[in-house]
């Protein structure tokens, strides 16, 4: 079943879109340790996944893991440099600036992993009938 606007395969995308959010989630809960909570917090993550797989879907070339570790590069460079831009001010120390920058690649790159294995044609998830 696919969207008749986007061509997005509808099934797989809300698989990946639950992926990408239990991804993201989990690494903030392992990087920060703690729970973030609030409705607000998980609407946010929620509106993220669900922006990062329509990109994914949007260039998707059935290329494989590489193509998912490519695409989080890029998604972990741009989200980034805009986070260290927005709290330079705030954090005086280069190396926490460094190390959140590497955790935005690790993150992000785990992301372009995850749109791959449950995007794929190969994913029998959402092709049960």
């Amino acid at each position: 079943m696919k969207c008749p606007v986007t061509n997005v395969h509808i099934p797989r995308f809300l698989l990946t879109t639950g992926g990408i959010f239990a991804t993201t989630y989990l690494f903030d809960l392992l990087w920060h340790g703690v729970v973030k909570t609030g409705n607000h917090i998980l609407f946010i993550h929620v509106l993220l996944a669900a922006v990062i797989t329509l990109l994914f879907t949007r260039h998707y070339e059935k290329k494989g893991l590489k193509e998912g570790i490519r695409f989080g590069f890029l998604v972990g460079l741009v989200l980034g440099v805009y986070h260290i831009t927005i709290h330079t001010g705030l954090l005086a120390d280069i190396t926490t600036l460094i190390h959140w920058l590497g955790s935005h690649f690790v993150k992000y790159i785990g992301v372009g992993i995850v749109a791959v294995l449950l995007y794929d044609d190969k994913c029998k998830v959402c092709d049960k009938k």
